[in-house]
Order: C-alpha cells, then sequence, then structure tokens
C-alpha cells in the first residue's frame, strides 16, 4: 500500500490457519534479509462463513480493484466442503482485510490451495492489458493421486470481482512432483514467472 514490500503469509493458532503480514525490518536492504511481523497479527483471524479453520491458507500475489483501487487478495480455502478461491479486500493500504466474496468455486474438489490470477499476452500480439485472457491457476489434492497443480483458461469479471472458466482445468505440468507453485508478475520482462517447490 505504501510502496514498500509486503510478505503476506498463513500461520497457525489455536483456532486453525489464520493470515498474517510481515514487512521488512529495513526496507532499504537490497536483499530484504530481515522481516518483522506485523503487530497487529492476525490480520484475518477466521476464516469465511462456511470456511473450514484447517482449509484456508496460501494467499495470492495482491492486486487493485481497477474500479475503486482496494487492494485485494485471494485465498485457498474450503467452503461447506467445496473448493473454493476466496477474496478479500483492503481498504486501508493492506493494513486490514475484509471479506468481499468468491473469485471461483468448485464442489468437484474439495479444497484450493495456492491459487494465482493473472492476465496473459495471446500469440495474436494482444498484451496482457488487452486479451481479456486470464488464467486460473490452483493446486488441488482432488484426485487422490497426491495433488497436482491445475489452471483453466477464462475471463476475470473485475466488478464482480469472480473468475469464470472458459475450459476445464487442466494439469499444469506433468512431471512429478509438481505441486504447490506461486507466480508473480515481472515487470521489467513483462511476463508471469512460475516457481514450486522442489
Amino acid at each position: 500500500g505504501d510502496g514498500q514490500p509486503l510478505l503476506a503469509y498463513t500461520c497457525v493458532g489455536p483456532g486453525g490457519q489464520l493470515q498474517c503480514l510481515a514487512r521488512p525490518k529495513d526496507p532499504s536492504d537490497p536483499d530484504l534479509v530481515e522481516w518483522v511481523k506485523d503487530a497487529s497479527n492476525p490480520v484475518i483471524d477466521a476464516p469465511p462463513p462456511g470456511g473450514n479453520t484447517q482449509n484456508f491458507r496460501d494467499p495470492t500475489t495482491a492486486w487493485k480493484d481497477e474500479h475503486t483501487g482496494n487492494w485485494l487478495m485471494g485465498f485457498g480455502t474450503q467452503i461447506n466442503g467445496s473448493a473454493c478461491i476466496t477474496v478479500y479486500e483492503s481498504t486501508d493500504g493492506l493494513k486490514t482485510f475484509d471479506l468481499r466474496g468468491h473469485l471461483y468455486r468448485d464442489a468437484t474438489y474439495s479444497i484450493f490451495e495456492c491459487p494465482d490470477l493473472y492476465p496473459i499476452a495471446t500469440v495474436d500480439g494482444r498484451s496482457r492489458a488487452e486479451s481479456g485472457i486470464y488464467v486460473g491457476k490452483v493446486s488441488t489434492n482432488g484426485f487422490g493421486e497426491g495433488g497436482f497443480d491445475m489452471y483453466a483458461l477464462g475471463t476475470y469479471n473485475t466488478t464482480r470481482v469472480t473468475f469464470q472458466p472458459s475450459s476445464p482445468f487442466a494439469r499444469y505440468d506433468y512431471g512429478a512432483p509438481f505441486y504447490a507453485s506461486k507466480t508473480f508478475y515481472d515487470k521489467p520482462r513483462d511476463r508471469q514467472v512460475l516457481w514450486r517447490k522442489i
């Protein structure tokens, strides 16, 4: 919110999974080696209504609501037994968060982990900003084979803050193990970078 780096992470308390923040101890350190937990942690102290306290985790990279300018952040959740990406909104520069709604929900799966949503460019030359095509990425254990990273192409409704797949979810990669990947936007090279645990 203030131009400084911010880490969002899931912590575990007596009541289950909670959402917390950390800020750099020295923002001028180019390596950002030391971080300080936010004094207001947890900034989200319970899952959304119908949510499972043991399945509420893995914040996305925050993005701005193009209509309000407020920050939005998605989390992998389980709502009444269905997989969901739940969105929270911050109206005060990433200090406090309120439930905004559900970006995407799918009863085919029991939980989504490590969700991401990002625009992509097209082979016909339309840029990320022009294409209107988004990738919804999730990690899911819904196949009973240890879990996979999945993606679907679709559209993002900026007013309702929802993702609508236009294709079925498919595996991101067939190598093993490939699970719990995350992405970030590399602005200098105008690309989305995906990394995963090893």
